[in-house]
């Protein structure tokens, strides 16, 4: 059923015209459910009509990653809670994780900040034995390590339905000696891309692991400049991409393995890799994955866009968008128009000429930061390439000042 919202300018829409659903716009934002260890509701959060003056979220490629909640007084909410976000009622969650920092109760300060990490932080902090597979397939790798390991020793669930390999790839020989188990599926993850694809792997908001190739789908078009559910204000994309001209890899014990050249016409750019405990074939799949992901677009670009107040888009840090101007064609070269029309004036509303241009649909959503007021709800969204970091040392350094803020009473 259509969904009309007050102030729509379509004549007979809106809050008292029209056919469908007159729902208005009710100022409450999100729902925040907040459940104990055990896995019992404790309490439902309002954003805009409680004692919650605002949540932030993250989401990235891992699904999802840090949050916060601020408080306008000191509530009970203890360390290793779990919380679930729903926005505008929808019956999707947007956000599922783990309570890690808390304020101390009978401060003085006149807001309390909550926050913690998505499921997927448990990855990081449970360790592999002694694990050894030969004649396994990757697929059969991450099972395992999701039967014996994660699912039994985290609230992680298993969905077999999220796991998916685009080849079949046997391993003769992969060894991880209690290391992480993200850094054990990040091994995964390189020689998995050796097929060409880029695989992503994570917690999303339903709790549920997952393994798979990047989606794509476009999962939205917005509009530069134009008002409305899918406009923007700015698009400013910059590019630093330099591609590797040659990847020279060691063994893990240090000793010379090969040289892998890039594909493309690059300037000099040399790096040094020392590949994990493989056999030889294994790293030779792990150094080809290395070098299809450093042969990625790196263009980037930052959008603010409006979370829908009806029906919200549940955007993820997957997928692509594509972003059209409505700006006139001038301020553009002329070239590709939107949707694959060929011809100058053949776009959206046809005519003689149209003043939409396709900038660019070859970003993909790396990021999306999700604010929530109660007078505000927008999503930053990170796309094309994230500055070169250590996401996990990001996490830590976060989890460190946190942590010095609660010590200092700050």
């Amino acid at each position: 059923m259509t969904k009309y919202r007050y102030g729509e300018r379509d004549w007979g829409q809106g809050h008292y015209g029209g056919y469908g659903d007159h729902r208005v716009d009710y100022p409450v934002a999100a729902f925040v459910e907040v459940y104990d260890s055990t896995g019992a509701l404790v309490q439902v959060y309002q954003a805009g009509s409680s004692d919650l003056l605002q949540l932030t979220f993250r989401l990235d490629e891992a699904g999802c990653s840090e949050f916060s909640l601020s408080f306008s007084h000191y509530v009970k909410v203890e360390k290793k809670y779990t919380v679930r976000i729903k926005l505008f009622g929808s019956d999707d969650y947007f956000y599922h994780g783990v309570v890690r920092y808390i304020p101390i109760d009978g401060s003085t300060k006149s807001e309390f900040v909550y926050g913690g990490f998505g499921l997927v932080d448990y990855l990081s902090r449970i360790i592999t034995g002694e694990e050894s597979y030969a004649g396994d397939t990757l697929e059969e790798i991450v099972v395992d390590l999701l039967d014996r390991i994660i699912t039994v020793k985290t609230p992680i669930r298993k969905n077999l339905a999220k796991i998916a390999f685009d080849s079949v790839i046997t391993v003769t020989g992969v060894n991880f000696h209690y290391i992480s188990v993200m850094e054990a599926l990040k091994q995964v993850q390189d020689i998995a891309s050796s097929d060409g694809s880029e695989y992503v792997y994570g917690v999303d908001a339903d709790g549920d692991f997952f393994f798979r190739p990047r989606s794509s789908d476009v999962a939205a078009t917005l509009v530069v400049g134009k008002r409305g559910t899918f406009g923007i204000d700015a698009y400013e994309p910059s590019d630093s991409y330099e591609a590797k001209s040659k990847l020279v890899v060691l063994r893990d014990d240090g000793t010379y393995f090969g040289e892998y050249a890039s594909t493309e016409d690059v300037d000099v750019f040399e790096e040094k890799l020392t590949g994990p405990d493989v056999d030889d074939d294994e790293l030779d799949l792990w150094a080809q994955g290395q070098l299809l992901v450093k042969e990625q677009e790196t263009r980037q670009a930052t959008v603010n866009w409006q979370i829908e107040r009806v029906d919200p888009v549940r955007l993820t840090a997957d997928g692509w968008l594509r972003v059209i101007s409505s700006r006139p064609p001038s301020r553009f070269s002329v070239g590709t128009y939107l949707f694959g029309t060929r011809t100058f004036g053949a776009g959206l509303f046809g005519g003689d000429q149209s003043d939409l241009l396709l900038v660019d649909d070859t970003l993909k959503i790396r990021e999306v930061t999700y604010t929530i007021s109660g007078s505000m709800a927008s999503r930053e969204i990170q796309l094309g390439s994230i500055p070169v970091r250590l996401d996990r040392e990001m996490v830590e350094i976060h989890k460190d000042v946190q942590s010095l803020r609660v010590s200092l009473g700050r």
